[in-house]
């Protein structure tokens, strides 16, 4: 209380969990979005990806603050745990399978819409396959780390519809690319499984301009996401 007025906590406000009506930026339909021209669907997409769907009260940055630092939702509900369990795909080292400190293990494995080999040896696996051969099908994964260069938009569809990300608590995802009808469904259905965007950051390695914009844009965005059903 201040000068006789009450001052609300956050406990004070109900808990709501807000639908897609509750945004002013949707994804429409596959009908409407094939009416669209390229130049309103890359639009939509960069209105998107910035909108806010969920309140984390309290944001932690784990790494470095430059590009490769991801953001982490710390509130009670969603924090991860120990002993938690953190898959993270797309880090530039060792072309071998060790082991650093006694909690982290690195593997020659790539994250896939299905299970391959490359010319260079490196395996392809989808997330599913990853859980079963790694045997953490029956724990949950705290943490989801995706940076792997625009392959997202292919991985992403294959863990929806297999059922794997409903053992996903958070993602933090780093999208690639100006936007797409085929990408906008994507992250409809990420929407749909469960997950709203928490925070977002601009990877200004990949800024560009584009003729009428009044500002440039990147090409590559962070996002981070939490489930909340």
């Amino acid at each position: 209380m201040i000068n006789g007025t009450l001052i609300p906590s956050v406990q004070d406000f109900p808990v709501k969990i807000p639908s897609v009506q509750d945004f002013p930026v949707k994804i429409p339909s596959d009908d409407e979005l094939g009416n669209m021209t390229a130049t309103k669907v890359e639009d939509l997409y960069w209105d998107y990806i910035n909108t806010i769907q969920s309140l984390c009260q309290r944001v932690v940055r784990i790494g470095t603050i430059e590009d490769g630092g991801k953001e982490v939702c710390a509130d009670e509900l969603y924090r991860p745990r120990p002993p938690c369990l953190v898959y993270s795909f797309g880090m530039r080292d060792k072309g071998e399978t060790y082991k650093h400190g006694k909690s982290i293990t690195f593997y020659m494995i790539g994250l896939g819409e299905e299970n391959d080999v490359l010319s260079n040896q490196w395996k392809i696996r989808t997330l599913e396959r990853i859980r079963s051969d790694l045997n953490h099908t029956e724990r949950t994964i705290d943490l989801l780390k995706i940076d792997i260069e625009g392959s997202e938009w292919n991985s992403i569809p294959q863990m929806v519809l297999s059922g794997t990300l409903r053992s996903v608590r958070q993602m933090q995802i780093e999208l690639h690319g100006r936007g797409s009808s085929r990408v906008l469904k994507v992250l409809r259905m990420l929407y749909e499984d469960g997950f709203r965007i928490f925070m977002r950051d601009r990877n200004l390695n990949c800024k560009y301009s584009r003729k009428g914009l009044a500002r440039q844009r990147t090409s590559c965005m962070e996002i981070s996401l939490f489930r909340v059903f």
